[in-house]
């Protein structure tokens, strides 16, 4: 995470100079919360003193550096020389504390805990004065707004420097959707097969195959009448 702020650093800076003095403090400042964990006590009589010895050496030379790291750029902000190509991403300057301008490190000089925000919560109802200004400048400039939609689950961030609380929306997360499962179809009727009737010689003979009422009706062919007889005819019968 580190080196990737600081490719982010050289992308916005156009000074040399003043990105060499930035990267400097920015990995200094890193550099004394890592040595918080090789500055253990060793017995546990005096844990409460030498802790407290131990650790506030890397913490006020890791403040040093946080507090001349923004103050440079602070400087750079306001400048006529214009060093800064783009402005800084908000997600880098969200790790120094607000209040005390300390370096936060999740776990060295921070804790971090997510917490359950209700809809009125100081957090849902900053957004929401935020989305109402929003809205209200879109609908001068015409033109559409997204939803407001409320933060569930916050990321709140203690400083264990000056004990200052930020609170930041967590990330979101998709409602799910259950889909309704489909019926099961019902089972299907078993086919019942046609019982086959005994034929052969001492079997029933076959049944004629039954006409269709709904079929064309065919039409009976006319006999064809028989030939009035002849005059040839008539004198042969009256010799016999």
């Amino acid at each position: 995470m580190e080196a990737q702020w600081a490719q982010e650093l050289e992308q916005c800076v156009v000074d040399k100079v003043l990105l060499r003095r930035l990267l400097f403090h920015w990995c200094t400042a890193h550099a004394m919360l890592r040595r918080l964990d090789d500055s253990q006590p060793e017995s546990a009589e005096n844990s409460n003193e030498s802790e407290m010895s131990t650790k506030s050496g890397p913490l006020m030379l890791s403040h040093i550096h946080a507090t001349a790291f923004l103050r440079l750029i602070r400087t750079m902000q306001v400048s006529p020389d214009k060093p800064l190509s783009k402005p800084l991403p908000k997600s880098l300057l969200e790790c120094f504390c607000p209040s005390c301008s300390s370096l936060l490190m999740p776990g060295k000089s921070s804790t971090v805990r997510i917490v359950h925000q209700s809809h009125k919560a100081p957090i849902n109802k900053k957004l929401a004065r935020q989305h109402a200004a929003s809205k209200r400048k879109a609908k001068i400039l015409h033109k559409p707004v997204a939803p407001f939609v409320h933060v569930r689950n916050a990321v709140i961030t203690t400083c264990l420097r000056c004990q200052y609380r930020h609170t930041a929306p967590g990330a979101p997360v998709r409602k799910r959707q259950i889909k309704p499962t489909a019926p099961a179809p019902p089972p299907a009727a078993p086919v019942q097969q046609p019982l086959k009737r005994p034929g052969g010689l001492f079997g029933p003979p076959a049944s004629p195959p039954r006409k269709l009422l709904d079929g064309p009706v065919k039409k009976k062919k006319k006999k064809a009448g028989e030939a009035p007889p002849s005059a040839l005819d008539s004198f042969l019968k009256s010799l016999q």
